[in-house]
């Protein structure tokens, strides 16, 4: 559902109702029930009505950036990336400038093949990393590789260099900079076509992992953001999928395409064009542009550069040696490096980047014996030692053998995660998508047992109201009225928590003062219709408070809400506490008022049930309002609730404490996080910790397109 169509969607319900029962309340046709409930209901519908109209449909929306708005979000975005990538290099020890193990780029040609017009670049810190790009006159650079060459970490060691580039230059002119923002956006996932453009893309990846941004796509298209795509080899379908390689191929060609196009908007004499920075396996990328379309083969992207990282050589290993390995384990290390001088398995292992870090990490302790890696007969059993070594050195046996996750064994729930996001073909682990088939069932059931009875008690009341008039009528009438009401409501919207997904809430309730003036339009306007219904009730200043009281709290809380717009990239744990707080406001918000009302006016008793299930309601949908107000699919049982959810149906195969399970993860450099999403290290990792494959699925992180002819050498 569209942002306009949800604002006219309430409108859309609510003006025919209200129309409808103010002409039969005119027509006396209403009479027959009650001489009351016909003004009841139409000043009711016209409450609703009009708080929706007061806080302006989804709660806490602002409007698009224009103009000064354009350079605040581009100030806020800058300090954000500065911030968080900032703490990422420290937190894989690359604090201080030559910290990067090297690695040395081959010039390419614009189609992937040996050859390019310009020099070799050695990268081996943050400075070389902006220096090279700099050197790019169409600011388009396309970094290739082999799996684990460390194409991730150089597009990290990009975007932080040219983000302080950026604040730099801010700071001399005083201002607000019109150059573009560089931003790290995963390319996995994504499946361009005329429906997701590139631009949506980004778009949705920014509103994602930057909550407080507003105006994603007006930054994007007035280009002042400089895009930094990870993972060109990450676009495609799984490959257990008939037809998957012909797919991927045509999927990876088509995100080619859209990148060109994107480049080709801006004015190549203009110097601060956005460009782009890409990364991807060879074999990918080479079979994406050699794609062809109605006879033609498809052009790369115009005026890139294209670099190759080339395997790593015994001198570069032997650098890295000397600088980071400490004086106890150098001589261990100058001895087995001079063992790789002859065509052993470790050679080859340790030409990989991915695998030359590990190993140094690993072995960086001194009780253990880099030997060890001469001992292996092949290159397969060695991967698997590192990989499967990294997450013993992390979680150490003398910190016990539950870790810091709870109950689960850090190694157990670990393989669980990874074996639920390989069978979904990702390496992304996003907490509130913790959810198969039977958490989504359990959503939906959750849903279904707040909700229906909630709407089923509320109806059933009011229609017993209208119907008790009747010689003929008793309770049940109104018992089956509320009851089919009701299960409608509560089965609708367990349809939708079982198709859907909401994200966590990004809304907070601090700085309401800037809000004040929403907040008094939408509780006077509140106040005024609901203490006119509770008055054409009863007649009497009893229910003028209790009509007040009864929608009061819930027009002041949707119109103080508004999104977190704090300066940071989105932090997990933040979002999970969020979350929280919004379910606990909003659930207070609809059962106390109710409670109190129904208690006093009805039955203490049916007070007391009808709020509790009208404050699970409010607290795991946030009420009718927001339901209305979001997106198609983001219905239903909120994030907290899945995430519990996936808790039980993991039966002990997940932490207690999910989130801080993996963030102690992340801080061990087990996984990686980029803005709210947890990643494993590597996909390799991700496969290692899963186990292998059932018989016949084969490697479906594998490269379609394998290399045919790699660039470079052995150690």
């Amino acid at each position: 559902m569209s942002g306009r169509w949800r604002r006219i969607a309430p409108w859309a319900l609510m003006v025919p109702l209200t129309a409808a029962l103010a002409a039969a309340w005119w027509a006396g046709l209403l009479d027959v029930l009650d001489k009351t409930a016909g003004p009841v209901a139409v000043l009711l519908q016209l409450a609703i009505f009009l708080s929706g109209w007061a806080v302006a449909g989804r709660p806490g929306t602002e409007g698009g950036a224009g103009g000064d708005g354009l350079d605040d979000g581009a100030a806020k975005l800058a300090d954000a990336v500065e911030a968080f990538w900032a703490d990422e290099l420290a937190k894989r020890g690359l604090v201080r400038e030559h910290d990067l193990l090297p690695v040395d780029l081959l010039p390419l040609d614009p189609t992937g093949r040996p050859g390019g017009p310009h020099a070799p670049v050695t990268l081996d810190s943050v400075r070389s990393a902006v220096d090279a790009y700099s050197a790019v006159g169409s600011r388009c650079w396309v970094i290739l590789g082999g799996p684990g060459s460390g194409k991730t970490l150089l597009a990290a060691l990009i975007t932080v260099g040219l983000v302080r580039q950026w604040k730099r230059r801010a700071r001399e002119e005083d201002g607000v900079p019109r150059a573009p923002v560089p931003v790290y956006v995963s390319l996995a996932g994504w499946e361009p076509s005329e429906r997701s453009t590139l631009v949506d893309w980004i778009v949705a990846r920014l509103e994602e992992g930057h909550a407080y941004l507003t105006g994603a796509r007006a930054l994007l298209e007035a280009g002042r953001v400089r895009p930094v795509l990870d993972g060109l080899d990450e676009i495609g379908v799984p490959r257990d999928r008939p037809g998957s390689e012909d797919e991927t191929r045509r999927l990876r060609s088509e995100a080619l395409a859209q990148i060109a196009d994107w480049t080709a908007r801006w004015d190549r004499e203009d110097p601060e064009r956005p460009g782009v920075v890409l990364t991807g396996l060879t074999g990918a990328y080479r079979s994406a542009v050699s794609r062809t379309r109605t006879g033609r083969q498809r052009a790369a992207i115009p005026g890139a550069r294209v670099d190759e990282v080339r395997p790593l050589g015994l001198d570069r290993l032997r650098e890295h040696a000397a600088r980071m390995v400490s004086p106890t384990q150098r001589d261990r290390w100058a001895s087995v490096l001079r063992h790789l001088e002859q065509p052993v398995p470790a050679a080859g292992v340790l030409a990989n980047p991915l695998m030359a870090t590990l190993a140094f990490e690993v072995y960086d302790d001194d009780r253990r014996d880099p030997h060890d890696l001469l001992a292996y007969a092949d290159t397969a059993s060695l991967e698997r030692h590192l990989l499967s070594s990294l997450v013993d050195h992390a979680y150490p046996e003398d910190e016990g053998a539950a870790g810091d996750g709870g109950d689960a064994r850090p190694r157990d729930w670990l393989a669980h995660l990874a074996r639920r996001v390989r069978d979904e073909d990702r390496n992304d682990i996003r907490w509130w998508e913790l959810t198969g088939r039977w958490e989504r069932i359990l959503a939906a059931l959750v849903t279904v047992l707040c909700v229906g009875p909630a709407a089923g008690l509320g109806f059933g009341l009011l229609f017993f109201e209208w119907l008790h008039v009747y010689r003929w009528a008793d309770p049940v009438w109104g018992a089956a009225a509320g009851g089919l009401l009701g299960a409608g409501w509560g089965l609708g919207l367990g349809a939708a928590a079982a198709r859907g997904q909401p994200p966590p809430s990004q809304l907070r309730f601090r700085g309401a003062r800037r809000r004040l003036p929403q907040m008094f339009r939408a509780g006077a306007l509140t106040a005024i219709f609901g203490g006119a219904a509770g008055w054409a009730f009863t007649r009497d200043w009893a229910g003028l408070a209790a009509g007040v009281a009864f929608v009061l709290p819930i027009a002041l809380v949707y119109s103080a809400a508004s999104p977190d717009a704090t300066v940071r990239v989105a932090d997990p744990q933040r979002l999970l506490r969020t979350d929280r707080t919004v379910a606990a406001v909003f659930g207070a918000a609809y059962g106390a008022p109710i409670t109190l009302l129904t208690a006093f006016t009805v039955d203490p008793l049916i007070g007391v049930v009808l709020g509790l299930f009208c404050a699970a309601a409010g607290a795991f949908t946030y009420g009718a309002p927001w339901v209305a107000a979001m997106p198609s699919g983001q219905a239903g049982a909120v994030a907290i609730v899945r995430l519990w959810l996936a808790r039980v149906v993991s039966r002990g195969r997940l932490p207690r404490d999910v989130l801080g399970a993996l963030d102690d993860a992340y801080r061990r450099n087990v996984l990686r996080r980029v803005g709210p999403v947890y990643e494993f290290r590597h996909a390799w990792l991700r496969d290692v910790l899963a186990g292998p494959l059932p018989a016949g699925d084969g490697d479906r992180r594998a490269d379609p397109d394998p290399d045919p002819d790699p660039v470079g050498g052995a150690v």
